[in-house]
């Protein structure tokens, strides 16, 4: 099990907070509420179904609860987040939330990156194994509530346009004039 510590990263970045948009406070709020539920905080549990009513979507609860035991359970190194009521973010969250992200891109950016590649330094190889299903379903259950993250919008592979086809030679060769 991680040494998952609330509050104690060197620096937490109240600007980044503000600059969140709702499913992005949203996602990184009930991951705090499921680690003070985690450690034994009698009150978050109720307060994590109640987060997910209230915005419809009661089933991602059983997926953010396997997400977060990936991440309690196979860290690396300790993982640290904010307290629950502090309106800043930590490193380790973005790190989190750009996985989720990610994730709601359907894994992949140019065909070959997912949001286990962002969590390498944080979580063992095995637990990058698991993490890549549990998020991939807890990213689909916020989007279908209607939770879009915007940086799945960002990392979603664009099409490569068409090539333009080449200038036809004039009668008599040459260049086109």
């Amino acid at each position: 099990m991680t040494d998952a510590r609330i509050g104690d990263a060197p620096a937490f970045d109240a600007a980044r907070w503000e600059a969140l948009t709702f499913p992005e406070r949203f996602t990184v709020w009930t991951v705090r509420l499921w680690l003070a539920a985690f450690t034994g905080d009698p009150d978050a549990a109720p307060q994590i179904r109640v987060a997910f009513e209230s915005v419809d979507a009661v089933p991602a609860i059983p997926l953010l609860d396997r997400l977060m035991r990936v991440v309690a359970n196979g860290a690396r190194r300790p993982v640290r987040f904010t307290p629950v009521a502090i309106p800043a973010l930590s490193e380790d969250e973005g790190l989190l939330l750009r996985a989720v992200e990610l994730a709601q891109a359907d894994g992949a950016v140019n065909g070959a990156v997912d949001g286990t590649l962002v969590l390498r330094g944080m979580l063992t190889a095995d637990a990058c194994r698991a993490f890549r299903p549990a998020c991939r379903g807890f990213a689909r259950a916020l989007a279908g509530a209607g939770l879009r993250l915007p940086g799945a919008a960002v990392a979603a592979p664009r099409p490569v346009p068409a090539a333009a086809p080449p200038p036809r030679a004039r009668r008599g060769g040459g260049l086109p004039r």
